[in-house]
């Protein structure tokens, strides 16, 4: 299992990335911490999700993107999840 440093540092690279290369990126607070977390924008007309985890805290939760904003929800099997 990866560290939490490890996983942050996986993400903020590849963000930063992403970033370089013009991919819109967008804000939002990770609903077990409330540190603020980046994804990948998508498109308009497109909604992703997923599960995602926290680089801060190494909680768990589902995240759910559009080009406007990023809903998130902590399932309750996953309330207690940490990395």
């Amino acid at each position: 299992m990866e560290s939490l440093s490890d996983l942050r540092k996986e993400a903020i690279d590849y963000l930063d990335q992403a970033k370089s290369r013009g991919v819109p990126l967008i804000a939002f607070k990770c609903p077990c911490c409330n540190e603020e977390l980046s994804t990948i924008q998508p498109p308009n007309d497109e909604v992703w999700d997923t599960l995602s985890t926290c680089w801060h805290c190494g909680g768990g939760f589902f995240k759910i993107s559009t080009h406007k904003e990023v809903r998130t929800q902590i399932p309750p099997q996953l309330s207690n999840a940490k990395q």
